[in-house]
């Protein structure tokens, strides 16, 4: 009876053991499936973290880009604002120049061309005045040169109903998207 008791004792310790051994290695299997399964959650979580961020990045990079955007259109908005008040204070002294006296006439000529034959009033600045004369005498038109005239002319038809602004700030006006164009094109070069 010793005996069998004793292969009993010896059995009972090759199987506990045998199931001892199956354990640890499932327990080992779960172990390495659990770490395997912690190492894909956290790269998960690694890279969607670093796609946030690189959306943010770019969301970021995008706004300072559109805010240097903004500075530069500012920037430039407010040189050709300069430029064209600067130019703006600069048309009084151009009826005394000599190129403006000889560009006149054809200003003169250029208004004519929309206005009806016969009675036409011209009223400008008496630079302008004298540089129109002789082309105001050949069309028939009076000219009334006033001291406090804007430099430049305004043409107007004998009843009044159409009436053509020369005068410098308005060509200036009617000029300025060009003229932006070609301030801006210059700094750009020079930049």
């Amino acid at each position: 009876m010793q005996e069998l008791i004793g292969t009993l004792e010896r059995e009972a310790e090759v199987r506990s053991a045998a199931i001892l051994e199956e354990a640890r290695e499932s327990a080992a299997r779960v172990i390495e499936e659990g770490e395997r399964a912690i190492e894909r959650r956290i790269a998960a979580e690694i890279e969607a973290r670093e796609e946030r961020w690189r959306g943010e990045a770019g969301a970021r990079v995008a706004r300072a880009r559109r805010e240097a955007e903004e500075r530069a259109l500012a920037a430039r908005e407010e040189l050709l604002r300069k430029v064209f008040a600067r130019a703006a204070e600069r048309l009084g002294d151009l009826p005394d120049s000599p190129r403006y006296a000889r560009a006149a006439p054809a200003l003169l000529e250029r208004a004519l061309s929309f206005l009806p034959a016969g009675g036409i009033e011209v009223v400008c600045d008496p630079a302008t005045a004298r540089a129109v004369l002789e082309v105001a005498a050949r069309a028939g038109a009076r000219i009334d040169a006033r001291p406090d005239a804007a430099p430049g002319l305004v043409a107007r038809s004998a009843a009044g109903a159409v009436s053509v602004d020369a005068t410098l700030a308005a060509l200036l006006d009617r000029l300025r998207p060009t003229l932006a164009m070609e301030v801006a094109g210059r700094v750009e070069e020079g930049a």
